[in-house]
């Protein structure tokens, strides 16, 4: 079917919708049309709703009949029915519009109950999918979010715990010594360097101040073990997933993947072996306290 093609000039549009007002059923798509028209050509720069609604068109019949006049042909078979009848129509899936629109060219007319009924129960199926691909959806995140622990992960928190409560008591022992140096630094000051007394403090002092360098490679050990366990854990919690993983075909289909995969193992295995050699060169990292 050819359309007449529509004028820009806005007086010539009104008097058309004006004109097709007066007509029924094809009146319907005509002013749509039309309106959509206006609307997707700006001729009334953003004015839109104030002037269809000058034209006495108010915004539930426009956006019926822009509805319509998009989704349904302009046909003799349908010019009869009302606006919410077409555009009940217009509004169901493209698989369901075109049967009902089959039904009414046989001469089977649906009522507007009918249309509204089946309206409601798409709807509903909408709504059902919609929750179900929302449901769907959660399960994944929570999946995609919960790392697999290893199952000794629990004993290397607890381990964990114990190493920064060692860590906080050589800090806490760093602290004392280092008042204590103050303090043996001030007594040997108001003696005189000749005394015997001079010499028993430049002693304590000296004694004093290894002690205090022992401590503070103390705890810079400590934090470095603690930073090196925390970033184990960590990649062993949000890796974890991977063993279960089902990738075995890809790995053993795709030479690259394969390769990286392996590259990637091989890292792995030097790395832990070198913190295994480091581990066990006196089986004792810190005097006194095993890890």
């Amino acid at each position: 079917m050819n359309e007449i093609a529509l004028s820009n000039n806005l007086n010539q549009i009104e008097l058309e919708i004006n004109h097709h007002k007066q007509i029924a059923g094809q009146s319907i798509w005509e002013i749509g049309r039309r309106l959509n028209h206006v609307k997707e050509h700006n001729l009334v720069h953003g004015e839109f709703r104030v002037w269809h609604e000058s034209l006495g068109i108010d915004k539930d019949f426009a956006y019926k009949s822009m509805k319509i006049a998009k989704e349904l042909p302009n046909v003799e078979t349908l010019r009869h029915l009302g606006t919410t009848a077409l555009h009940l129509i217009a509004t169901l899936p493209a698989e369901e519009k075109q049967a009902q629109i089959n039904r009414i060219e046989q001469g089977d007319n649906p009522t507007v109950r009918e249309l509204q009924d089946l309206k409601l129960k798409f709807s509903a199926a909408k709504r059902k999918i919609m929750e179900l691909q929302k449901g769907q959806e959660s399960t994944k995140e929570i999946v995609k979010e919960v790392p697999v622990m290893p199952a000794d992960y629990q004993e290397a928190l607890e381990n964990r715990q114990k190493l920064e409560e060692r860590a906080k008591s050589a800090e806490e022992r760093n602290a004392f010594l280092e008042a204590q140096l103050k303090d043996l630094y001030a007594q040997r000051a108001e003696v005189d360097e000749k005394s015997n007394k001079y010499d028993e403090l430049t002693k304590a002092i000296q004694q004093s101040q290894g002690q205090l360098n022992d401590y503070q490679k103390k705890i810079a050990s400590y934090k470095n073990i603690l930073s090196l366990i925390q970033k184990g854990n960590d990649f062993l919690a949000n890796m974890g997933g991977l063993i279960y993983a089902d990738e075995e075909k890809v790995l053993h289909t795709d030479g690259v993947a394969g390769q990286e995969f392996d590259s990637f193992v091989n890292r792995g295995i030097r790395f832990f072996t070198d913190l295994q050699k480091i581990r066990n060169k006196d089986n004792q990292i810190l005097e006194g306290e095993i890890l």
